[in-house]
């Protein structure tokens, strides 16, 4: 084969090529019409339903929308999370939390871990909160494969002597301001101590009353502290959005709004 056969041998596997991208593209144009009539179709029957919503309601010409992705988003801007990186594969960012831990989360998860108690424990005074600066705590977060649930291992100290009955006595009894109130989102037993040896498990005890109650467990004496115990909550119930309909709850019943 001589040169200028070799290069028309070549122009047809180009030709072919082209073929084979043209079709390609010409079944993804497709594709995407076929998506877009499917998304089109969902948004007539999402308006036929808001139409009647207005007219059995009475509700006014608006409605505000807001994309569940956008909210994701904002939610994490507002407490300080990292994003996912939008440059990366997406298959190469999931897989790294395939059978793996990672020692690290960004926005400072760390510090807020130490500072937010603090609040907490805090006072009131000319409607600013004073944190409890007498507590001393330090927190290392950990970046683990689970979908929700935030698992802590607690060492604690205190300035009088108490014993493991009385701790878990308090534990038991301890009612707050929502169950004394029987709120609608409330756990009716805040505090649930396991006795068995290996828990509370993510898995199995984050959805415990609804996701709204913290889990206890593995309460001992420790050699360096007084004890330590196992701590799990649903992060995005208890933590996050049932907690934000707890507290709007309390602000009701107390008359705040």
């Amino acid at each position: 084969m001589n040169g200028e056969e070799k290069i028309l041998a070549m122009l047809e596997k180009m030709d072919g090529r082209l073929e084979k991208l043209e079709a390609g593209q010409a079944k993804l144009e497709d594709d995407m019409a076929f998506v877009k009539g499917v998304t089109v179709r969902m948004e007539q029957e999402h308006g036929k339903k808001l139409s009647a919503l207005f007219d059995a309601k009475g509700l006014s010409d608006r409605v505000h929308i807001r994309h569940f992705h956008k909210w994701c988003r904002q939610q994490l801007v507002t407490y300080g999370q990292a994003l996912p990186p939008q440059s990366s594969d997406l298959e190469i960012f999931f897989g790294q939390m395939v059978d793996n831990v990672i020692p690290y989360i960004g926005g400072d998860e760390e510090g807020k871990s130490e500072q937010e108690p603090k609040k907490i424990w805090g006072t009131l005074k000319d409607g600013i909160i004073v944190p409890d600066y007498t507590i001393d705590i330090t927190a290392q977060c950990i970046r683990v494969p689970v979908s929700d649930g935030h698992l802590a291992a607690m060492f604690v100290s205190f300035d009088k002597q108490v014993s493991k009955d009385e701790i878990l006595e308090l534990w038991n009894e301890y009612k707050g301001r929502p169950q004394e109130l029987n709120l609608p989102s409330a756990p009716k037993q805040f505090l649930h101590y396991f006795d068995e040896i290996d828990r509370p498990q993510t898995k199995l005890d984050r959805m415990l009353e609804n996701g709204m109650a913290i889990t206890l467990g593995r309460l001992r004496e420790d050699s360096q502290f007084d004890y330590k115990f196992i701590a799990l909550s649903h992060n995005t119930l208890r933590g996050a959005a049932g907690g934000a309909v707890l507290l709007a709850e309390l602000l009701c019943a107390e008359n705040y709004i």
